[in-house]
């Protein structure tokens, strides 16, 4: 499934200007990551929080107002270090999975994801 559906939700990303072409490249290797260590499941989470963050951000800065609009070189895209920092706890779970093959890890991986969506 992630081999089918990467490409469609790296797209997706581009198309709505949500990832700069260093954030790409980290959302990719994060993806093999979740993928190679928990499948499916693990892409599907990471799929729903990468998406509805999207959205959410879409949303939000449609009903903010025009004042407090804030403006950054980058613009409203996710570049690598805002990857990093709202996937980095899942990739390091996730390398866990595959070095150790404990299935303890999936509980904070999944964690993680919703602590990153929450915020």
């Amino acid at each position: 499934m992630p081999i089918v559906f990467t490409p469609l939700i790296i797209i997706f990303a581009i198309s709505k200007r949500a990832l700069t072409t260093d954030g790409v490249i980290a959302a990719i290797v994060l993806d093999i990551a979740v993928s190679i260590a928990f499948g499916n499941s693990g892409f599907i989470l990471l799929c729903v929080f990468f998406v509805g963050s999207i959205i959410i951000d879409k949303v939000k800065k449609h009903y903010k107002k025009e004042g407090r609009k804030e403006k950054t070189a980058k613009g409203d895209c996710r570049d690598y270090m805002q990857v990093l920092a709202n996937g980095l706890p899942a990739f390091v779970f996730s390398i866990a999975f595959i070095i150790t093959e404990n299935s303890i890890f999936s509980i904070p991986f999944a964690a993680s994801l919703a602590e990153a969506f929450a915020d």
